[in-house]
C-alpha cells in the first residue's frame, strides 16, 4: 500500500529450484514473476519502520536461538483457486517448523496478511487458466529436499524491497 512500509521474512530456495522454475516460467508465463521464496511472515511497520524492523529482528533472533529446523521438502502442487489464481509447490517435511516459526513471529507482531498462514512456494500467479493448469501438471511429481539454515528479512515500500539482514537457525 502506498505510504506504508512492511517487514517480510522469507526462506531462500536452492539454486536448482530457481533454475527449474524460471526455465518453466520462461516457456509458459507472460513474465518471470516474483523471485522464488517461501514467505514466513509479513508485518506492517509504523512511523519508524527501520527502528521497528531492527527491534523485531533482534527479538526474533532471541526467540530462534537454538531453534534447529532440519530439512524442508517441496513436493507436489497445490492451488488457492478459486480464491486466488496461484499455483504453488507444497511444503511437506518442515511444515511444522515453518508454522512454529510463524507463530514465534506472531508473538512479537501482528501479521499483515489477510490469509491464514499456509507454507508454500509460488510457482505462478495471475496467469491464464491454461498456464495454471500446466503448472499443476508439470510440477505434480516435483520433489526437492534441502536444509533450512536461516531466513532473510526485507523492508518493503511502494518503491520495492531491500534487504535488512539474516536470521540464522540453530
Amino acid at each position: 500500500m502506498p505510504g506504508r512500509s512492511y517487514l517480510s521474512l522469507v526462506l531462500d530456495v536452492p539454486l536448482q529450484v530457481h533454475e527449474d522454475v524460471i526455465r518453466w516460467r520462461s516457456e509458459h508465463c507472460t513474465g518471470t514473476g516474483v523471485p522464488l521464496h517461501i514467505t514466513v511472515f509479513i508485518a506492517e511497520l509504523g512511523e519508524n519502520p527501520e527502528e521497528e524492523a531492527t527491534r523485531f529482528i533482534s527479538e526474533l533472533r532471541e526467540k530462534c536461538r537454538g531453534f534447529a529446523p532440519g530439512n524442508l521438502t517441496l513436493s507436489g502442487t497445490g492451488t488457492f483457486r478459486p480464491m486466488s489464481d496461484v499455483v504453488f509447490l507444497s511444503v511437506g517435511e518442515g511444515e511444522d517448523f515453518l508454522t512454529d516459526l510463524h507463530e514465534r513471529c506472531l508473538s512479537l507482531r501482528e501479521s499483515a496478511s489477510p490469509f491464514l498462514y499456509h507454507p508454500h512456494m509460488t510457482l505462478t500467479q495471475n496467469e491464464n487458466r491454461k498456464t495454471l493448469e500446466a503448472a499443476l501438471s508439470d510440477f505434480r511429481d516435483y520433489r526437492v529436499t534441502f536444509p533450512l539454515r536461516g531466513m532473510d528479512a526485507y523492508i518493503g515500500e511502494v518503491s520495492g524491497w531491500r534487504p535488512l539482514g539474516r536470521i540464522n537457525f540453530g
